[in-house]
């Protein structure tokens, strides 16, 4: 005689199953919504490479977020607008977004800026550490400015201003603010932690 069919026992795992999948569903669910969360929590404008790039062909000079002179690099705090170029061949100066946006300057003109950051590529592809070589002589150059009125009026490189802070006396006190003004010329640059209004400076060094 047949057995009837244990039908208790099907929907139970059937159920099972369900609950299963449904468990899946709501991980993945999870983890995708923490990849979402962590991304957005990082400016796109956010520049995560900066490249030499010759024109019309040549070899590319590329540095990337996490290389041990990045965080020197004299990357502008807001990228300028390129400018008209008189010719088509030279070397274009790239900056690379979070979001993917490239960014080129050149081949020929580019703004002051922008030839900072240049200077300290080519810098780099000399083997020369911008700590060491670079900002020794140009933190002088900045401590200069500031004891010409009392302000840092020029445009330097990014080092620049780092070097003129160690240059500065441990424990040393500051009635004249030359340390706030250093500080607050370095956040012309991307990679400034601190958000503080940047006065307007010309020239460059």
């Amino acid at each position: 005689m047949k057995q009837p069919a244990d039908l208790g026992g099907a929907v139970t795992r059937h159920a099972l199953m369900g609950l299963i999948v449904t468990a899946l569903i709501a991980l993945g669910a999870a983890l995708i919504a923490a990849v979402v969360t962590r991304d957005s929590g990082r400016d796109s404008a956010t520049p995560v490479a900066a490249a030499l790039e010759p024109v019309p062909e040549g070899p590319v000079v590329r540095l990337t977020e996490g290389d041990p002179q990045w965080s020197e690099l004299s990357l502008p705090a807001n990228l300028p607008e390129p400018l008209p170029q008189p010719c088509d061949a030279g070397l274009n100066v790239v900056v690379t977004l979070a979001d993917g946006t490239r960014h080129a300057f050149g081949p020929c003109e580019r703004p002051r800026v922008i030839e900072l950051l240049r200077a300290d590529l080519l810098s780099v592809t000399r083997n020369e550490a911008l700590r060491v070589i670079v900002a020794p002589g140009c933190a002088r150059l900045v401590l200069s400015d500031w004891f010409d009125n009392g302000r840092v009026d020029r445009l330097y490189r990014r080092v620049c201003y780092e070097g003129a802070l160690d240059l500065l006396p441990e424990g040393w006190e500051d009635p004249a603010g030359m340390e706030g003004a250093i500080r607050r010329a370095l956040c012309a640059w991307a990679l400034c932690k601190e958000h503080v209004a940047v006065p307007k400076m010309t020239g460059s060094a």
